[in-house]
């Protein structure tokens, strides 16, 4: 993973054609996710819920900075699960209850650049692309309107991968001549859950904002 890290940044060099002194650097951090608003629909449940579920991350990656004020790396983020609960009504009022896991992860390859530097403080602006890993299992439950009878759904397990983005904005502080703590503030679309939906897993869209805390090292 590393090599291919590197490689894929080692491009974007090439693209940039910079004749500016650069270094590699080591990232790790650590983070807290919220996922709101979350819209769900199928043929017969359509309806939105709106969701505060918190979750932590933890990242690492590899990255290559310029002397002006550039900076290109290529980062996995790894999600610890989230839990979801999804309920609607279809147009005979029968009630639909969805309980879900979602183990995320995330390749990301990231471009950020410093707005300006006092003393030790740089905030920076930035973004990024990758692909995203999801992996959702859920089991629910239909209640009639009728007499009020269960029927339990088949449980359902399914993977995906699919494009995803980020928007990032922060501020990297300068502890010595090798390490930087930054702390970054993200939106990250993962993207729709479309495959294989159906009454037991509805469309789900997947958007994060998190927090992290993160410390950069010169190699």
């Amino acid at each position: 993973m590393v090599s291919l890290s590197k490689y894929i940044i080692g491009v974007f060099i090439i693209i940039l054609s910079s004749q500016a002194k650069a270094d590699w650097y080591f990232k790790g951090g650590l983070g807290l996710n919220t996922i709101k608003n979350t819209k769900f629909s199928n043929k017969d449940f359509e309806g939105k819920v709106n969701l505060i579920n918190t979750f932590p991350l933890i990242e690492a990656g590899f990255g290559y900075k310029f002397d002006n004020g550039i900076r290109l790396e290529s980062v996995i983020d790894y999600y610890f699960v989230f839990k979801t609960n999804e309920n609607s009504l279809n147009k005979n009022l029968d009630t639909l209850n969805i309980n879900k896991k979602v183990k995320a992860d995330t390749l990301m390859l990231n471009a950020y650049k410093d707005i300006l530097t006092i003393d030790n403080f740089t905030p920076f602006i930035g973004g990024g692309v990758g692909i995203g890993y999801l992996h959702e299992t859920s089991s629910g439950k239909i209640t009639s309107s009728d007499d009020n009878t269960i029927h339990n759904l088949e449980n359902i397990s399914k993977k995906i991968n699919q494009f995803t983005y980020k928007l990032s904005t922060g501020v990297s502080i300068k502890m010595n001549e090798y390490s930087n703590l930054e702390i970054t503030y993200n939106y990250f679309n993962l993207g729709a859950n479309k495959k294989k939906a159906n009454i037991n897993n509805p469309v789900c869209n997947y958007e994060l904002y998190n927090v992290t805390l993160g410390m950069r090292f010169s190699l």
